[in-house]
């Protein structure tokens, strides 16, 4: 059996996914392509948990669909990203997830334990906050 191409993969360092030319049809995991005017906004999102990771400027590079909330989507016939939508969850090494605090139906649900301060180059207005199943990244 011949190896099927990957024609893209997502950028984000935990994540597995990629699109082969032959789609698996169990598989229907979606991706965004990072255009120059998402660039800025979503390469701060990750530096945030991968502080190693840059996005290549100029190339096509991809995030799939699992690192956006639900309410990131505008879901009529077809479901679309918003321009505005962040990518927000991530599997760290931990296998625990991070949330951005924009997803207001996990924001309400959440309770607070503890409250840490990452180490994030970016800035430092983010907060982690720690209940017994996610941690959250709020900026």
């Amino acid at each position: 059996m011949a190896l099927r191409r990957l024609k893209y993969r997502c950028i984000v360092p935990s994540c597995n996914e990629a699109y082969v030319v032959k789609k698996d049809p169990q598989n229907n995991t979606h991706f965004f392509r990072v255009s120059k005017a998402r660039h800025m906004l979503w390469q701060q999102a990750l530096k945030c948990y991968f502080s190693s990771l840059t996005i290549p400027k100029g190339k096509s590079t991809y995030i799939c669909d699992r690192h956006f909330a639900d309410n990131a989507f505008t879901r009529t016939d077809k479901s679309r990203l918003h321009k505005s939508a962040i990518p927000s969850i991530f599997q760290l090494q931990n296998n625990q997830f991070n949330f951005h605090h924009d997803d207001k139906h996990i924001k309400s649900q959440m309770t607070i334990d503890n409250i840490e301060t990452p180490s994030c180059s970016q800035t430092n207005q983010h907060t982690i906050l720690n209940d017994t199943e996610k941690n959250y990244c709020l900026f």
